[in-house]
């Protein structure tokens, strides 16, 4: 009964919205984007179940693994986009010859 009850909470798009916007708060107190990109799992989780429903997919009846595993892989698609454009902008200058004293404040 546990398990019906928590598959029909997690069929619904706007739970995986707060779960996003809590994840996203949650990256105020742990540093290095990492609940970032589980927030934005979540959110592509929100958008993804209602477009599996227009397609055909039948969202309604998944089970509690593949929306897991989609909320994992939508996890790591964003985990990726943050790596590959985030990568080192928020570190300032890095290098041998630089001096903690001469940040130049380069984004």
């Amino acid at each position: 009964m546990l398990a019906t009850g928590l598959l029909d909470w997690l069929r619904d798009p706007w739970i995986w919205v707060g779960l996003g916007l809590v994840l996203l708060l949650a990256e105020i107190a742990v540093p290095g984007y990492v609940m970032l990109s589980f927030g934005l799992g979540a959110f592509l989780m929100a958008l993804g179940l209602p477009a599996a429903g227009w397609l055909g997919l039948a969202p309604d009846a998944a089970p509690l693994l593949p929306l897991l595993l989609g909320w994992a892989l939508a996890s790591a698609v964003a985990a990726g986009l943050i790596w590959k454009f985030w990568r080192g902008r928020s570190r300032g200058t890095s290098g041998p010859d630089d001096d903690v004293n001469d940040f130049k404040n380069r984004l």
